[in-house]
């Protein structure tokens, strides 16, 4: 693969972004939006959070794509074991018309 390091295929310590795409719940968007407040500061502040970003759709309101930079897929990982995510995940899933589809992405060196 070219452009592609190493270690980000032996799955190495590598900072990644972890791309969700979330679909609400129909005329449930702004309830959502009401509490991203409340529940982007849980993400935000886990180890090895480096910074996360949502956004919603132009062309599809319902759907909001949040974006988290993470110093490596293990401070992820480490951060779904914690209160902080099941509190996170508490305060959105409601929402949600279906799970999230959730992928992770390493940078290339091209």
């Amino acid at each position: 693969m070219t452009g592609c390091r190493a270690d980000i295929l032996k799955g190495g310590d590598v900072s990644v972004t972890e791309k969700a795409e979330i679909v609400v719940v129909e005329g449930r968007a702004e309830e959502f939006e009401s509490v991203l407040p409340k529940a982007l500061p849980l993400v935000r502040e886990a180890d090895g959070c480096t910074g996360a970003t949502i956004g919603r759709g132009v062309e599809y309101p319902n759907t909001f794509l949040l974006l988290i930079e993470w110093s490596s897929r293990e401070a992820h990982t480490a951060f779904t074991g914690t209160s902080e995510f099941s509190e996170f995940v508490g305060l959105i899933k409601e929402f949600f018309a279906a799970s999230p589809g959730t992928v992770h992405y390493a940078p290339l060196s091209v």
